[in-house]
């Protein structure tokens, strides 16, 4: 049996909890179809921060916070509750793409019009947001993210480079972030156009198909040269 991780930050964590030798866990982060999430050709930006989500380490507390003293309107996307009295900036949006309330396409919309989108999280050791952070990147939208120990990939995510992290429950740092880029178009297109290769080079679902394969490939062997 060979266990598969989706990032690198519980790799540690797991190991040693359940006392997994190396040559039986592994990490292969997800991917995304970079055929379908793919940036709009007429670039109809909005002026929104979109963040969509509803696992229990979303943190809306910090988003709200910081929502108060930015100029822009906020959309969240969730089923999760969210804390009372609102700022009137914040366009709250109760429903999930799983239980299709949202296509995909009308998903992708959202992101390829939205300003940024912010993944704001409570710190934890498991991996979070990966998917909404892949699909805008994707999509040529500029990412904040919270940079939790449980970060998935930490070699090629670069902060300001690809992405903009943020820390754990800094309300001011994320509403900071968000001014600055507001501040500076050319590092929004830099970021846009960075988002879009990471995942290119480094988050597309093939190849994170084409790694779970040679796993499965390498397994096998393994097995039958112990029966044989």
């Amino acid at each position: 049996m060979r266990t598969i991780l989706y990032g690198q930050g519980e790799l540690a964590a797991m190991k040693d909890t359940y006392n997994i030798s190396s040559n039986r866990i592994e990490v292969n982060c997800f991917g995304v179809d970079n055929n379908f999430w793919k940036p709009s050709e007429n670039n109809d930006r909005e002026d929104y921060v979109l963040s969509i989500g509803n696992d229990s380490r979303r943190d809306y507390e910090l988003l709200v916070k910081a929502a108060r003293v930015i100029n822009r309107p906020v959309k969240i996307l969730t089923r999760r509750e969210l804390p009372s009295n609102l700022p009137d900036n914040i366009e709250a949006v109760h429903g999930s793409w799983h239980e299709q309330a949202l296509s995909d396409a009308d998903l992708r919309n959202l992101y390829r019009k939205a300003f940024c989108v912010a993944v704001p999280l409570v710190n934890s050791i498991q991996p979070s947001g990966q998917s909404v952070t892949l699909q805008a990147m994707a999509c040529g939208t500029p990412v904040i993210l919270t940079e939790t120990d449980g970060l998935w990939e930490t070699s090629a995510l670069r902060h300001g480079k690809n992405i903009l992290f943020t820390a754990p429950g800094d309300s001011e740092g994320l509403a900071g972030t968000i001014t600055d880029l507001e501040q500076n178009r050319q590092m929004w297109q830099n970021l846009s156009e960075a988002g879009r290769k990471y995942i290119n080079d480094h988050g597309r679902i093939k190849q994170f198909a084409d790694r779970m394969e040679t796993l499965c490939h390498t397994v096998m062997r393994r097995q039958v040269k112990k029966e044989i």
